[in-house]
């Protein structure tokens, strides 16, 4: 998998293909979060949800972690676009499934944004336990992907639009997966519950903020929280 051979169009594809609509689906549960120290960006592409973080935080220390040195490249020119220095910014290439932090990394925020929807289930599986051994504590951990609704003509509607997603990425970056895979159990085994969950575009996208408590109650395991779902 490797999103180099798109990188350079991955911006404007994001806007003709959704509009604004990742973006607000990125940014739906900033104002809830606490102020973290140390945040983990898990494949942050063209940077759009850096340059809100370390606009909206400007104390925090980013790691920036991406497979795609063209989006790297990308995130860099976000922010010298919006005139935000690069000094508090760790940019690291690497894959997601074979990275390990150093041994002083601890992350108080971690955020995966239209990423877990690019791994098969048996690597998302491996992906979210070793992403969470480097967080703290009390760590929180946002995420924006895409979802099929239950019923209706909103199921008819994402089942199309991800099915076509799904189609045009393998062939354009190589990814595996063919369909969305479910995290909800592994972040609530790693020891986060759900706090809030929102829904855009007819529940097409969906962002979360899960936080980590010392011992999960057993409702988060399933992934049911009992928090009514938002739509924006």
């Amino acid at each position: 998998m490797s999103f180099d051979r798109i990188s350079g169009l991955y911006p404007t594809m994001e806007r003709w293909l959704a509009g604004s609509c990742m973006q607000k689906a990125r940014t739906a549960c900033l104002s809830e979060l606490r102020e973290p120290r140390n945040v983990l960006l898990v494949g942050e592409g063209h940077g759009r949800l850096l340059v809100e973080i370390m606009g909206l935080f400007p104390r925090a220390e980013m790691t920036c972690l991406d497979g795609s040195s063209g989006m790297l490249k990308k995130a860099k020119g976000a922010l010298r676009r919006a005139r935000i220095s690069e000094d508090r910014c760790h940019f690291v290439h690497s894959d997601a499934l074979t990275w390990e932090p150093a041994q002083d990394d601890a992350f108080d925020l971690i955020t995966s944004c239209f990423i877990f929807d690019c791994f098969p289930q048996k690597e998302l599986d491996r992906l979210v336990p070793q992403l969470a051994r480097a967080a703290t504590s009390d760590a929180e951990w946002l995420i924006a992907d895409f979802q099929i609704p239950r019923s209706g003509v909103a199921r008819w509607r994402a089942s199309v639009i991800v099915r076509l997603l799904y189609t045009l990425f393998r062939m354009a970056t190589g990814i595996k997966a063919s369909e969305l895979p479910q995290h909800a159990k592994l972040l609530g085994d790693a020891g986060f519950a759900l706090s809030s969950r929102r829904e855009l575009e007819f529940g097409l996208l969906y962002n979360e903020l899960w936080r980590r408590i010392p011992a999960a109650p057993s409702q988060f395991k399933d992934g049911s929280s009992g928090i009514r779902a938002r739509s924006l």
